[in-house]
């Protein structure tokens, strides 16, 4: 996986790579892992609404700060236990996302679907269908022509 759009610098990444060893299972400090992990953050944060982007790149910088005392956990109550859950999270969704962790939890997301689907669209396919029906004669029609 390539590094997504170069939405993280290399400050973030290191904030990243420390706090993945502390947030993920042991293996993520394999440098291969590692990398893996920071680079499908990269993709994450690439894919955000900007905003979103933003915010999330603005708790990474936070997570990378050294935790606030008593002090100035009284000036703001709520902390900053929210935004390093929120890195935690992405980084930990990230891991399990890997490819080989996947297979080491025998997860196979596909083999699933397929597994399920034709007993789902069978008892399903009355609902589905009157839906199906519902939109249609809700749409627009198209124009005829000439």
């Amino acid at each position: 996986m390539g590094r997504g759009r170069d939405v993280l610098s290399g400050r973030r990444r290191g904030i990243l790579r420390r706090l993945a060893v502390t947030a993920c299972p042991p293996d993520v400090a394999r440098p291969e892992v590692l990398d893996r992990v920071v680079d499908q953050v990269e993709v994450t944060a690439a894919a955000l609404p900007p905003t979103s982007r933003g915010a999330l790149l603005a708790a990474i910088d936070l997570a990378g700060l050294p935790s606030p005392g008593r002090r100035s956990r009284r000036a703001s109550p709520s902390g900053w236990g929210p935004l390093r859950r929120t890195v935690r999270d992405v980084l930990v969704l990230a891991y399990y996302d890997q490819p080989e962790v996947k297979a080491r939890l025998g997860y196979d997301p596909d083999a699933w679907t397929a597994e399920v689907a034709g007993p789902r669209a069978a008892r399903w396919a009355t609902a589905i269908e009157d839906h199906r029906a519902v939109v249609l004669a809700r749409a627009p029609r198209p124009p005829r022509e000439g």
